[in-house]
């Protein structure tokens, strides 16, 4: 690259030069302009003995009256000084650049990178084992030091700066603080760990799918049903979706249209079309939850409370996914919000209470969703039962199981869990025997990710499993070939997971006896049942 710097500054020079040439050989001033020949003195011809030679230079050489000469200390011949007084001797050679040759060769005798040719050489590379600390024991605990951590050591000042230590002087009273510190350390450190929160019912993927039965495919695809509903969403005011999360994906297996929606809030608003018929499609549609499905029952009871929501003053207007959340169809569209909490607070203690508007006209769309406190003397049937009648409305609980009777009333953190692990509490039901089972902290998301790593684990589960009575079918879920992990948010539940079929609940229950408790390179093995119908699509990947 710099030798075709040098060539075409050497070019433009000599192009500059020829150019210097033609402006002196062409005539200038009047005579030239505009076309007029005016007639100018004469040039003086000089001849070649016209030309004086400089004092400095050799008798072949003669003095050319184009070229500049200076007598500062810029540029200078001969014996003047040039460059912090250095003479510009005479006759150096090995330097093309005659002005400034001391420069450029004092400049390569300062490289220390240089060599005698004055081109860059590698340094001499520093063997790693030179620069090892020598015996330096990090790997090895010391006997006195047996089972406190070294985290807990090192901040204690004991080992000051690489290779010294202070183990000789420690006394016995010092290794007990140290002690007694890393029971402190480790207890916080449980302390934060059991405050964290688990994931709770409404962020889990269960919780945003619905299912749509008894529809008839042949006159209504299920694109058409997925644009009615994503319609609906995106034209209607919904208290905490955005128009980002109104997106649904739809399949058919045996006849069962199965959406998946981006929220909890998007598929319980979506439960508001159970029973409704729909005219530009001419179908009725029946929506349920699926079978995994798990109520959130929470109390809403608070004495101190009530009096200002019998005035209607702490009413939520926001969709509350509990158990006691219900919606209402066939509400008339002029019924304004002040009205509709008027009426419902005939019927019991209002905890929320919104109307869904249209975000053009801001009129009632037809739907609507309330919830009312703990009330001992009327179940909730009941009064849903009574308002039906007398108000003409369709209502119904969106937030329910009509499979099966999962609940949970707690909010679980991490030390909790050991309290409701094969146990029986009021607070969380227990999930019925079924023929599906998922086996859950066998491979971590890293291995799944490795093809050969995941293929490995497989096998090595179902070689294992195989053996036991009833079994047929066995599925390791891993991620996609193009995954990768950016936000927690895209990790799937079921990646890592192993989920085995049986023939009947009794092969699967005696399964998880067997391998429940047992450590598989060095993860311990746990596991649970799974609603059959939910997860019939797993094996067939």
């Amino acid at each position: 690259m710099f030798n075709e710097r040098r060539a075409a500054r050497r070019q433009d020079e000599g192009e500059n030069s020829r150019n210097k040439e033609v402006e002196r050989n062409t005539p200038s001033g009047p005579s030239s302009r505009n076309g007029f020949d005016i007639p100018h003195r004469p040039q003086q011809q000089y001849t070649r003995t016209q030309y004086q030679s400089h004092p400095n230079s050799s008798s072949g050489n003669r003095y050319n009256p184009n070229k500049r000469h200076h007598t500062d200390n810029r540029q200078s011949y001969g014996q003047r000084e040039q460059y912090n007084g250095q003479q510009n001797r005479k006759g150096i050679q090995g330097n093309r650049y005659d002005k400034g040759s001391y420069r450029v060769n004092n400049y390569h005798s300062n490289d220390r990178n240089t060599g005698k040719n004055g081109r860059n050489e590698r340094t001499p590379v520093v063997p790693l084992e030179s620069l090892r600390l020598p015996n330096s024991g990090w790997d090895k605990c010391p006997k006195k030091l047996d089972g406190i951590s070294a985290k807990v050591v090192k901040s204690f000042g004991v080992f000051t700066e690489a290779g010294v230590s202070l183990l000789d002087t420690l006394t016995d009273k010092n290794i007990e603080r140290l002690i007694n510190q890393q029971k402190i350390l480790e207890k916080q450190k449980r302390l934060k760990l059991n405050q964290q929160r688990i994931i709770g019912l409404n962020e889990s993927k269960v919780s945003k799918r619905v299912v749509l039965r008894g529809v008839d495919f042949a006159k209504s695809t299920p694109q058409s049903i997925c644009k009615v509903l994503e319609s609906f969403l995106a034209s209607t005011v919904i208290p905490n979706v955005s128009y980002e999360e109104v997106g649904l994906t739809a399949k058919v297996e045996n006849n069962i249209l199965i959406i998946e929606c981006s929220s909890s809030l998007v598929a319980t608003t979506i439960m508001s079309f159970n029973g409704k018929h729909i005219e530009d499609l001419d179908v009725t549609l029946s929506i349920e939850r699926p079978g995994d499905y798990i109520e959130y029952r929470k109390s809403f009871e608070d004495d101190n409370t009530l009096k200002e929501s019998e005035e209607g003053n702490d009413i939520i207007e926001e969709i509350v996914e509990t158990s006691a959340l219900c919606c209402a169809n066939n509400i008339p569209t002029d019924l304004a919000n002040s009205k509709f909490k008027e009426t419902l607070q005939k019927y019991g203690v209002l905890h929320s209470a919104v109307l869904l508007l249209d975000k053009l006209t801001y009129d009632c769309c037809d739907v609507a969703f309330f919830s009312f406190k703990n009330s001992d003397s009327k179940p909730i049937e009941n009064i849903l039962k009574e308002i039906s009648e007398n108000e003409k409305w369709n209502c119904f609980q969106v937030c329910k199981n009509p499979q099966n009777d999962y609940f949970q009333t707690v909010d679980f953190v991490r030390n909790m869990l050991v309290d409701y692990i094969d146990s029986k509490s009021p607070n969380i039901s227990r999930h019925k025997v079924t023929s599906t089972i998922q086996i859950i902290n066998s491979i971590s998301l890293d291995d799944a990710m490795d093809e050969s790593k995941a293929k490995e684990v497989a096998n090595i589960f179902e070689h294992e499993l195989s053996q036991l009575e009833g079994f047929e079918k066995l599925q390791l879920v891993t991620p996609e070939k193009e995954f990768k992990v950016y936000q927690i948010e895209e990790i799937q539940p079921e990646y890592c997971r192993i989920y085995v079929k049986f023939q009947s609940p009794k092969n699967a229950k005696a399964c998880l006896n067997n391998i429940c408790g047992r450590y598989f390179h060095g993860r311990l093995i746990f596991g649970g049942y799974v609603d059959d119908e939910d997860y019939k699509q797993i094996f067939q990947k």
